[in-house]
């Protein structure tokens, strides 16, 4: 009876074991400790999480300072925080995806002369959704891009940056799992898009 009792009693604890929470900062949602459920249940805006994600956290794969409760969700996400340097200064004329040899690209583009309009996506794997090829990158975590990392586009005529018909800017934050279009002003099909590199591969499709 001793011996039921105790793999009985044993295994409730090894389950308690595997099943863990986080507290959070009811104000930012930012998590601020995460452990088994049964040493955290008492306190007060306690979670229970996936063990998995609990389990990372703990064991330093994953930053607690980067995860954040889904307030909508009732879940935890994980927050990625990037920031960014212009490559450099000078106009770079974005290739023709007819053209490239890009596979990966970090930023798409698609321009429509007879519609004036562009369209623009952010790659998967900085957050946005333009997936090329076999890319591989985790949803389950954000990315949050710290600071006003604006990208300025330049629609001109063909290879001739100084003839400018259109221009227009926006936040990178603003390509997180959308995409943007902008009418623009487009009098010849044939035209070019310069920009100021702050990501490494950028490609145009004209369509």
């Amino acid at each position: 009876m001793e011996e039921v009792e105790f793999q009985e009693w044993l295994k409730q604890l090894q389950e308690q074991e595997h099943k863990y929470s986080v507290v959070y900062n009811p104000d930012t949602l930012q998590l601020m400790q995460v452990g088994p459920s049964h040493a955290l249940e008492h306190l007060d805006n306690c979670l229970e999480i996936d063990a998995e994600i609990a389990e990372r956290i703990l064991s330093g794969e994953i930053s607690i300072h980067s995860c954040y409760l889904d307030a909508a969700n009732g879940e935890v996400t994980i927050t990625e925080t990037k920031s960014l340097i212009k490559i450099d200064d000078v106009l770079h004329r974005i290739p023709s995806l007819r053209w490239s040899t890009i596979e990966k690209p970090d930023v798409y583009l698609k321009l429509d002369a007879e519609k004036s309009k562009i369209n623009i996506q952010l790659g998967a794997q900085w957050g946005g959704t333009f997936v090329s090829g076999d890319v591989s990158y985790n949803k389950s975590r954000k990315i949050v891009w710290s600071g006003d990392t604006v990208m300025e586009f330049l629609i001109t005529d063909y290879n001739d940056p100084n003839v400018i018909y259109d221009a227009f800017s926006f936040a990178i934050q603003d390509l997180i799992d959308d995409d943007l279009e902008f009418i623009i002003k487009v009098p010849y099909p044939e035209v070019s898009v310069y920009t100021k590199r702050i990501f490494k591969n950028y490609v145009v499709e004209y369509v």
